[in-house]
């Protein structure tokens, strides 16, 4: 849900650190968090589109049961103290593999198809189709994707339109 509602590569996902993460001090009656934020550190001798080392995500949360990333890392945080009495770093300790292969699952029963017509990439693909739709420019999908070249045309369903009309 978090990587979904930020873009997140896979490598951004899994190098998130507890100390990344805050959550705002003001709750909903529900004890959850009003927000959270997360900062995405860029890998040791790079930066990103921004020319910065980091990126800050912010993330607003609802006080309903639904898909909300607030909700869903103020949970895990319980559950992982819960059961390993400490906070494990990183905040998601699976490997790349297991969490691919959980989604293929869930993504193909979910919406049909083979489990290998699903990947990781799908959910950055889907939040940059979903930003499209709502009408964010390109520029901004790049920006928020922290995409650097066309290649986010490949992540929207509208791509195959643009990649035609810009001559690709």
């Amino acid at each position: 849900i978090v990587s979904y509602g930020a873009m997140l590569r896979c490598s951004e996902t899994e190098r998130i650190m507890w100390d990344d993460v805050t959550f705002s001090q003001e709750k909903h009656a529900s004890g959850v968090p009003k927000a959270m934020c997360i900062t995405i550190r860029a890998l040791e001798g790079s930066t990103f589109k921004t020319h910065s080392c980091s990126v800050e995500f912010r993330f607003a949360s609802v006080d309903k049961v639904g898909i909300c990333p607030v909700q869903a890392m103020w949970g895990w945080m319980h559950m992982c103290a819960r059961m390993w009495g400490a906070l494990p770093q990183p905040v998601f300790t699976f490997s790349v593999d297991h969490v691919r292969k959980a989604f293929q699952s869930v993504a193909a029963a979910a919406l049909g198809g083979a489990p290998t017509d699903f990947g990781l990439h799908s959910l950055r693909a889907g939040a940059a189709t979903d930003a499209e739709e709502r009408g964010w420019s390109i520029s901004e999908i790049m920006f928020m994707g922290r995409w650097r070249s066309p290649t986010v045309l490949v992540y929207l369903r509208q791509g195959d339109k643009w990649l035609q009309e810009l001559g690709l």
